[in-house]
């Protein structure tokens, strides 16, 4: 039976609100590199290494983080908590095509249950293996960044300088998902580096 929200003090049901379901990109099956080489990314650290060869089956990755509008469904259908930041308004909008944040792994695990429930798909978190597959693996080389091995400020949105006399960093506020197109992997998968932490299984 589809769920139903009940608007308080009235006792009628409202229409049911479908799930947003997003855009896939296939990730054919094969061999790739995992890990990093402290040789060509000068800033790995040890849970990065050593560098293994793994071999996945074909998937489907979402091409861009959950934004605000497709948790908002989840939310308001289910009754499972907001965000907190988010108060009493469900963010609608430019707003909403932000990604959701402040959401823990057991929220994400949730709303990727609830998605794959209420559209008979199999939709759940990605590996670790299968998230860095997509994110940076050209078919012959693992890069280090989505877009190639070296970095580039433009290509996603990250920390700045806010003040380069006098050091100090400012966080950015979170962009709408998509908004750096020259950052996105060799897949296609758009955000990942930049704008929000992601969860994996």
């Amino acid at each position: 039976e589809e769920p139903t929200i009940e608007p308080t003090g009235t006792g009628e049901p409202i229409e049911t609100i479908e799930p947003i379901e997003p855009d896939l990109v296939l990730i054919p099956a094969g061999e790739f590199t995992m890990g990093s080489d402290p040789s060509v990314d000068h800033e790995t650290v040890g849970n990065e290494q050593p560098q293994i060869t793994l071999h996945l089956p074909d998937f489907y990755l979402g091409q861009m983080p959950v934004t605000n509008a497709e948790y908002a469904v989840f939310v308001q259908v289910t009754g499972h908590a907001a965000p907190y930041h988010w108060g009493n308004a469900l963010p609608t909008g430019r707003i909403g095509l932000h990604p959701v944040v402040n959401v823990s792994w057991h929220d994400a695990v949730a709303y990727g249950n609830w998605l794959a429930e209420a559209t008979g798909r199999p939709y759940r978190l990605p590996t670790e293996a299968e998230w860095e597959k997509a994110a940076r693996w050209t078919g012959t080389h693992a890069n280090v960044f989505p877009w190639g091995d070296r970095w580039d400020p433009e290509k996603c949105n990250h920390l700045k300088d806010s003040n380069p006399a006098g050091g100090g960093m400012e966080r950015l506020q979170s962009a709408p998902v998509g908004s750096y197109p020259d950052g996105a992997s060799p897949y296609g998968c758009m955000d990942m580096v930049g704008n929000a932490y992601e969860w994996v299984a």
